[in-house]
């Protein structure tokens, strides 16, 4: 059985390839926690209906957001070596 380990994050961008949804911890700076790649169709629709008013820049790959705007909880097995978050998925939006 595998145990979960839930976190609250923000989403600050999105992959332009293929689906994958930023995210990071915001403390004095926002800090880069994983890409969540496992969301629910309702929850993305909700999000690519938003985010366009929240973009800050982008590059070749990724589309940059407010941290402030989107935050969510995420469950995740656990962390990497490199302190990131393996396989988060989401759970709901944090308002």
């Amino acid at each position: 059985m595998i145990n979960y380990q839930f976190a609250e994050v923000s989403i600050i961008g999105l992959r332009k390839k293929d689906f994958g949804v930023l995210l990071g911890k915001v403390e004095e700076k926002v800090e880069p926690v994983g890409i969540m790649e496992f969301m629910t169709p309702s929850a993305k629709k909700m999000l690519y209906k938003e985010y366009p008013k929240w973009v800050t820049k982008e590059n070749k790959q990724f589309i940059y957001i407010d941290p402030d705007k989107v935050k969510c909880q995420v469950k995740f097995r656990n962390y990497t070596n490199s302190g990131k978050l393996r396989i988060p998925s989401f759970v709901k939006y944090i308002s």
